[in-house]
């Protein structure tokens, strides 16, 4: 199976790294390059891709590569420092083959359009892998491009805590070791991924046997979630859709938290919590959060009941209480105490940034909900206003 890698940041760049290092060479990874500008900077540097840890430099090679920015130039296909005329190196504008997994690490907001260009090489058998920060982004792609249910394909929510910033293109520094937890979105005709729980198989995917009628539709969700999970390096783990939503909405919440408050007081991770003006922000955010999650679970287990479904005597998630997502916060502000935020880092390079993922989307899930977020909302427009007015020298 030929795995395409979008987004060549901090994150694609350590998960394509490890997928060279770990995957044998039978299986292909493409890297697709944001302009044809950083295409021939990566094969005047031979193709690789650079990982650093506490000094030490790995490079894994052979990727195939692409760009998405449309032209008429040659570009290598293979990985080749010969010139043109060689033919290794194929027009972009010839590339037409169907992508059978796509591991998508571009920012949240740049997701529609990055995807809509690949889509005529996108069908009901590919599998698409979403490596985000933030929420709501599997519901936009959702509405916009894929809306019929029958054509959509496989879809597989990932969440990365590994802390890693890139040195220079494809030399990306791993600078905290974390985890990448992962689930796939319930499937359209029923197919239960997650029969086997409170382990789950591959096999609930598509029996690795000739017994399965639709095998070759299912066929690259299972290489791809086989592929990740052979990421032990990355500590990976295959999680049920509930537990990778958990996991999902108690980041967005620390996003939500640190990342706009360094971006509006232009500070490392590590002081927007060290002291008590902070705090309350802080708190104030993680209780609005609660508040709307509370708002949509009572909502859905409303509707499991009305269904007929048996909720028994359930109870909210301690996890998604307020208390819990301000102990959170404060564990990864410490944690990443010395880092800048993606989000500073985009406001000082003057780019859009993920916030409507973040508060917006929490701003989202309250309206829908009734529920009052004074302290989202007021964050929100802070950035929004940032956005707009420029930073003096």
């Amino acid at each position: 199976m030929r795995i395409h890698i979008l987004g060549l940041g901090p994150i694609g760049c350590l998960v394509a790294y490890h997928l060279r290092r770990t995957l044998p060479a039978r299986h292909p990874i493409t890297i697709i390059h944001k302009t044809q500008r950083m295409a021939v900077m990566a094969r005047q540097a031979g193709n690789i891709i650079t990982m650093e840890t506490s000094g030490v430099t790995i490079t894994a090679n052979d990727f195939d590569q692409e760009t998405a920015e449309p032209h008429d130039e040659m570009l290598p296909v293979r990985n080749s420092k010969s010139t043109s005329t060689n033919p290794a190196f194929a027009p972009k504008s010839n590339v037409t083959t169907p992508i059978e997994s796509l591991i998508v690490c571009v920012k949240a907001h740049k997701t529609l359009t990055a995807i809509r260009d690949l889509l005529p090489r996108i069908s009901k058998d590919s599998t698409i892998v979403l490596v985000q920060n933030g929420m709501g982004v599997y519901e936009h792609l959702i509405q916009n491009l894929f809306r019929n249910q029958e054509q959509r394909p496989h879809f597989v929510l990932a969440s990365v805590n590994h802390g890693a910033w890139l040195k220079e293109y494809l030399h990306v520094v791993h600078a905290g070791a974390g985890d990448l937890t992962f689930g796939i979105v319930p499937d359209y005709h029923g197919r239960q991924f997650e029969a086997s729980l409170p382990d789950l198989n591959l096999d609930d995917i598509t029996p690795n046997t000739h017994n399965d009628p639709s095998a070759n539709h299912y066929l690259s969700l299972r290489n791809t979630i086989a592929a990740l999970s052979s990421l032990s390096v990355l500590n990976t783990s295959w999680k049920s859709m509930y537990d990778t939503h958990m996991t999902m909405r108690r980041k967005v919440v620390v996003n939500a938290v640190i990342n706009p408050l360094t971006a509006l007081l232009n500070c490392r991770n590590g002081d927007v919590l060290a002291h008590k003006s902070g705090q309350n922000i802080c708190r104030n955010v993680c209780q609005e959060a609660s508040n709307a999650f509370q708002a949509q679970w009572k909502s859905e287990l409303k509707d499991a009941s009305n269904a007929g479904h048996d909720v028994g005597d359930a109870h909210f998630p301690e996890a998604l209480s307020a208390d819990s997502l301000v102990l959170e916060c404060k564990r990864v502000a410490e944690l990443t105490r010395f880092n800048y935020s993606s989000m500073l880092v985009d406001v000082r390079r003057a780019r859009d940034t993920e916030i409507p993922f973040l508060n917006g989307y929490l701003l989202g899930l309250g309206r829908k909900h009734n529920i009052y977020m004074p302290a989202n909302n007021l964050l929100l427009n802070m950035m929004d206003l940032r956005s707009r007015i420029p930073l003096l020298p």
